[in-house]
């Protein structure tokens, strides 16, 4: 991550109203998610994630002692992943820890910052798969919230298509549904054709907002 990220942020914020700080809180849980499933633990790891340069830093408070254990590794695993897990999740040794503290004693707490080049490679991958999703997960809640508040009006929509007997007709940002129950009898409409219609109800779905749109409320044929 760098300052290309946070251009890319900023922009989201100015264009799609997409917070900027929702976005740093994704990425750092996604970060200690790596954490975990690294070390299998979050309780002493934390992330610094720089809001100005979009560098981040990993660091594990690790209590001194005077030699780390090294249990015997999995039957049938070669995997240093898993070896690490346990050399370096809590513990560091006396002898290392006073290459970063030297007067630490035995018990002392010491910060050690997570360096594995592997590690930060799947971590930086993993926060751009966050930023991702994050950035449609904030698109749909914006959307909904759009036209939710929008329930009960009166819009101009441009129908798009027949769907069967259903109409797709697009609201602005996303499409609505008129359905074969909330059309005039003997009205037909062409792909472009401006159009009114009621908003009926607008529910939140995994995919984005569904918008049910009538063309025979009585609020919209009294208006």
């Amino acid at each position: 991550m760098s300052k290309e990220l946070i251009a890319a942020l900023d922009a989201l914020e100015k264009e799609n109203g997409i917070s900027k700080e929702v976005m740093f809180e994704a990425i750092e849980k996604s970060l200690m998610d790596e954490y975990k499933t690294q070390f299998n633990t979050v309780e002493n790891g934390r992330v610094v994630l720089d809001r100005i340069t979009g560098d981040f830093h990993i660091y594990s408070d690790r209590q001194v002692v005077e030699e780390v254990s090294v249990p015997e590794p999995e039957e049938g695993s070669n995997s240093r992943k898993n070896t690490e897990k346990y050399i370096s999740a809590t513990e560091i040794s006396l002898a290392d820890a006073r290459k970063i503290k030297p007067n630490c004693q035995i018990g002392d707490i010491v910060t050690v910052e997570v360096k594995s080049e592997e590690f930060s490679r799947r971590a930086a991958k993993n926060a751009k798969g966050t930023i991702v999703q994050k950035i449609r997960e904030e698109e749909r809640k914006s959307l909904y919230n759009e036209y939710y508040g929008r329930e009960k009006d009166i819009v101009t929509g441009v129908v798009q298509r027949y769907n069967g007997k259903n109409i797709s007709v697009n609201l602005g940002k996303a499409d609505g549904m008129l359905s074969e129950n909330e059309q005039v009898k003997g009205e037909e409409f062409h792909p472009t054709e401006r159009i009114k219609v009621y908003i009926l109800e607008v529910k939140d779905t995994p995919k984005g907002p569904r918008i049910l749109v009538s063309r025979t409320h009585p609020e919209l044929v009294k208006r």
